[in-house]
This record gives structure tokens, sequence and C-alpha cells, in this order.
């Protein structure tokens, strides 16, 4: 009797040591992600932390913010915690089910009986569960890794409006002062009689609206800054908001960005059409599954107390009879599952080939805007700037033309910090729509009057 005891002990030993790898997946996902070498221990819920491979020395560069935002960023931290879920998943389509032990105890002449259950169909059906929850836990990778490329085009972004907003606010002071120079030449016109009241009341309102302008855009800036620090995980403003000078570079030719093979490389490297194509691998999984889950099997041990001829035992089978339930309702819910798997890939292929085309069309029309303002507006009007300079020192002109000529030069440059912004901003949605970092240089980036310095 001491033997029949210890066997449903053993079977439950046996199935308890039948999961997978509890490893922990968040680095296969970093990986995808391209981020910097990070330290070997996670930081504490509420901890800030910089990655290794960062060094702020020489100010905060978008790759670095972007390091620093995977490694920080709550909301990332917490999408990166499904993936225990899906991993207990694996663990639990592993296990085996305890067998059940009866006792039916001796009551007057009955005999004390014993009888061990062991269900055999989930022998049949483990390989499949296992199968399931392993693409369940990959599909769950791919989707983190999309949520992750989300984070790199919003810290990247957050990066080109906090450096926007420096830029267009001291370009706005600098209008401002030479807005105020104007009202104040007219003022001295029209204190010496030589301008009448209405023309020194328009440069009067114009320097009032560019000293409104000036503070609104100085108060975007800590707006801006606040939003980086928001997606860089630096809640207790830890990191001086250094930004990095940015270095001409020259445009990337146009094989770089060719439509076809940028629709290629997404396809082939975007998380989500990877997450869709497990999608379909999965339902057909889930479908094969179904077909087995009615089965119902269990093999059975049976013993009886001493008898005349001593202890009976007997081995057994108990089985359902698939006469009305075959699951016909669970195949037909798999059927489903395979036809929208399918239609939802090709849904995903579209959209993709759409942000394709969308992104890349709005990144080389703003380069090329951004571009023509630099090689045409922008140097005819700093040779008008020095011209008329010039023909104030020789007594040509009065210093009011000077001063004009200043004033839509200063326009022009906000212009070109607003297009330089937004070039930054399509860029980073370009690199999101593909899936992958582009080999495109920071074309059109220069140092801003202020970096300058």
């Amino acid at each position: 009797m001491k033997g029949i005891l210890r066997l449903p002990i053993l079977l439950s030993l046996i199935a308890g040591c039948e999961g997978p790898d509890t490893r922990d997946d968040r680095a296969a996902v970093r990986a995808r992600l391209g981020e910097m070498a990070s330290p070997e221990a996670e930081p504490r819920p509420g901890e800030f932390a910089l990655p290794q491979g960062v060094a702020l020395d020489d100010g905060l560069s978008e790759a670095e913010a972007v390091s620093i935002a995977l490694w920080n960023n709550a909301d990332f931290h917490e999408a990166l915690a499904l993936l225990g879920f899906r991993r207990a998943d694996l663990v639990q389509a592993g296990i085996l089910p305890n067998p059940v032990l009866s006792i039916l105890f001796p009551v007057s002449p009955k005999q004390l009986e014993f009888a061990v259950k062991l269900p055999i169909e989930t022998l049949l059906l483990r390989p499949r569960k296992v199968k399931v929850a392993e693409l369940d836990l990959e599909r769950a990778s791919a989707l983190l890794v999309a949520a992750g490329l989300d984070l790199v085009r919003d810290a990247a972004a957050a990066v080109a409006r906090l450096r926007q907003a420096r830029a267009e606010a001291d370009l706005a002071a600098e209008s401002l002062r030479v807005r105020e120079e104007i009202a104040a030449f007219y003022e001295a016109q029209l204190r010496a009689g030589e301008a009448s009241e209405r023309e020194a009341a328009l440069p009067r309102v114009r320097a009032l609206e560019a000293r409104r302008e000036r503070d609104r855009l100085r108060r975007s800036v800590p707006v801006a800054e606040e939003k980086l620090r928001t997606l860089l995980g630096d809640f207790e403003g830890k990191l001086p908001l250094v930004l990095t000078t940015l270095a001409g570079a020259e445009p990337a030719g146009d094989a770089d960005l060719d439509e076809k093979s940028l629709l290629h490389r997404a396809i082939a490297a975007r998380p989500e059409a990877r997450a869709a194509e497990i999608g379909i691998e999965r339902a057909g999984e889930r479908a094969g599954l179904e077909r087995l889950q009615f089965l119902s099997i269990s093999a059975i041990l049976d013993a009886n107390d001493e008898t005349q001829k001593g202890m009976e035992l007997g081995p057994g089978l108990e089985a359902s009879i698939p006469i009305f339930d075959r699951n016909q309702g669970g195949r037909a819910r798999a059927r489903a599952e395979i036809e929208q798997a399918a239609r939802h890939y090709l849904a995903v292929r579209q959209r993709i080939s759409l942000e394709v085309k969308e992104a890349l069309g709005i990144y080389l029309a703003v380069r090329a805007e951004l571009k023509d303002l630099r090689e045409t507006i922008l140097p005819a009007r700093e040779e008008a700037l020095r011209l008329s300079r010039k023909a104030h020192e020789a007594g040509e002109t009065a210093r009011l033309s000077a001063l004009e000529e200043e004033e839509r030069l200063f326009r022009a440059r906000a212009e070109e910090a607003k297009l330089a912004g937004a070039l930054a901003l399509s860029r980073a949605q370009l690199e999101r729509s593909v899936g992958l970092r582009l080999g495109v240089p920071r074309e059109m980036a220069r140092a801003t009057p202020a970096e300058a310095q």
C-alpha cells in the first residue's frame, strides 16, 4: 500500500519538472532596438540611471537621449513587464496536470480501494499548447519592439522640438532688439518733427508684437524641456539638458531614399509585420489544437485491499465518447481566427506601405524647402544686409535701412529654424515607418546662433 501512495507523489514531481526555461526576455527586445550597452541590473522603479556608454560631457545627443529613454522610461518598463505574463503562460503550458488520487474507505464488508487517474490526453496536446504559448511570447516581444520604436521616435522628436524651441526663442529675442531699434529711430524722428505720429505708430506696434512673440517662445522652452525629461524618465531633473551642437552635412543621395527600397526594408524590419506573421502561424497551431481539444483520456491504476490471493492491482483507461461534442464551436472559431490573422497581415502591410510613402513624401518636401531657403533666400538676405550696412557706413543711407534688412534676415532665420525642426521630426517619423535607423545624415542641421557661440 505504501508503494501505491508514493506513485501520485512521484508523478507530481515529474510533472512539475516539465516547464521551459524562465529566462528574462527583455534583453532580446532591447537588442532588437539597438540600444547602447546597459548596466547588468535594470534600475529599480522610481530610480534614474544612465546606461553604459552614455557620457554627457559634450552635451546630450539624440542617440544618447534615445538610449536613456529606453533605459528609464516608465511606460516602456511597464510594457516590458508584459513579457513576464507571456513567459508564465509558456511555463504553464508545459506543465502536466496533477494526478488524481481516489480512496474508497472500507465500510462493513467493503474493501479498501485506491485509484490513481492521470489525464493522458495532455501528453498529446502539450506540444501544441507549448507551441501556441511560444508564439504568443514571440508576438508579444515583437509588439514591444514596436512600442520601443515609438519611444525612439518620440525621444528623437522631443530633442528636435527642444532644439527648435530654443533656437526660435533666441531668434525672437534678436528680432525684438531690431524692432525696438526701429521703433526708437521713428520716435526720434517724431520728436524732431521729421515723422508723423502715424509713421511712428506702426514700428511701435511691431515692437510690442515682437515682445509678445518672444515671451511666448520663451515659455515654450520649459514645456519642451519637461516633455523631454518625461520621456527620459528624469522626473527629478537630474540631467542638464545641454544639447550637442549640430554640424552640417551633405544631403543623402536619392538612392538612399528610394521608395521601393524603403518599402522592402520596412516589410522586413517592422515588428508589426512580424507580429502579424506570427499571428497567422499561431492561428494555424491553435486550429490544430482545437481539432484535438475534445479528447478526454485518463490512465487509471486501481488497487483493492488484500484478499485471500493478496493485493489486487489493475490498470485501466477512461475516455469520453465523442458522439455529440467534438468541439465544433472551437474548431469553427479557430478557422475564423485563421482568416482574421491572414486579413490582418494584409492590412498591416498596406498600413506600413502608406506610412512609408507618407513619411518619405513629407521628409523630401521639407528637405527641399529647407534646402531652397538656405541656398537662395538666406544668402540673398545676408548679402542685402551686408550691402545695406556698407552703404550706411559710407553715409549713403540711413541706419533704418540696415535695421530693416536685419529684421528680414531674422525672419528668414526663424523660418529656417522651423523647417529644421520639421525636418528632424519628419526624419524621426520616416525611421519609425521603416522600422530601423536609416543611413540618412542630419543634413540641413547646422548650429543656431546661440549654439555657435
